[in-house]
């Protein structure tokens, strides 16, 4: 039962970051025991509450990704406490497990990192470098690839030299195309920057192997759903793609089946994608 009608007229939502364009909202309440009654408002912060419960009321509505949302109360997709060190980690984490990437990029905090000193219990004992430290740094020396030290290396000097802006607020095209410009960076790789670093409600890795094989299962397909296919059908979902990618990858992370309620064989890529590993 959906117990608000939110109204929302954007400028072009499936592609504005943050607050969705400047944003008209009204909320009418019927009655029923729903916390979200925010009224008529322009203010940014009710607004993009707002806006995320009215992502996952549309896609309970919406074709094949309903069943799963619906099973899976309260998922979201990760944000980024450090906007860079999440960009790094989801670059370094392309097309190797999870715990090869942590082991790498151990290593690289350990020489370049900030050392600290906190009160608090643990290993936290380092800062992670800044974009100026990795620019120039020999990262091949710390077990990653050639190429992907150099991947890493360019979008560092990519975001000290400004052309990659990790503050802005800016069309979802516009920064794919600038992070594809970058040798290394594939379009699963720059969508999964967007959605989870830079916030891109409309953000969609659509070659992920993860939501492939999702999707593969939720269709009852005999053939893995390629990446143009999964494209094709995540235009349903816009435009709050990224927060279907979420339930997605956790369907194949081992959440509750939306058909017999079962439980999916855990999919290591998939659970570590969601908790930020990669």
């Amino acid at each position: 039962t959906i117990h608000s009608l939110v109204i929302i007229i954007c400028t072009k939502p499936q592609h504005i970051f943050g607050g969705e364009g400047v944003s008209f909202l009204f909320s009418f309440f019927n009655g029923c025991d729903f916390p979200y009654n925010l009224g008529l408002t322009m203010s940014p912060l009710p607004v993009n509450h707002v806006l995320r419960v009215h992502r996952v009321i549309a896609l309970k509505l919406m074709p094949l990704i309903g069943a799963v949302v619906r099973a899976n109360p309260g998922i979201r997709l990760p944000g980024a406490w450090d906007r860079f060190e999440t960009s790094v980690r989801i670059i370094a984490g392309q097309r190797i497990s999870p715990d090869a990437a942590s082991k790498a990029l151990g290593r690289m905090v350990e020489r370049l990192g900030r050392v600290i000193e906190t009160p608090l219990p643990g290993s936290l004992r380092y800062l992670f470098p800044g974009a100026a430290d990795l620019a120039e740094a020999p990262l091949g020396e710390f077990g990653m690839s050639l190429s992907r030290a150099t991947t890493i290396r360019q979008f560092a000097a990519a975001v000290v030299s400004g052309e990659i802006d990790l503050a802005a607020v800016t069309f979802l095209e516009k920064t794919v195309a600038r992070l594809e410009n970058i040798a290394g960076i594939d379009s699963g790789t720059a969508n999964l920057i967007a959605a989870r670093v830079l916030r891109a409600p409309d953000a969609f890795p659509a070659c992920d192997p993860g939501l492939r094989r999702a999707v593969t299962s939720l269709t009852g397909s005999p053939f893995a759903v390629s990446a143009s296919k999964l494209e094709q059908l995540s235009q349903a979902w816009r435009p709050f793609r990224a927060t279907a990618a979420a339930f997605l990858w956790m369907a194949a992370a081992g959440s509750r089946c939306p058909d017999t309620g079962s439980h999916n064989r855990t999919t290591r890529h998939a659970k570590n994608t969601v908790a930020g590993v990669n």
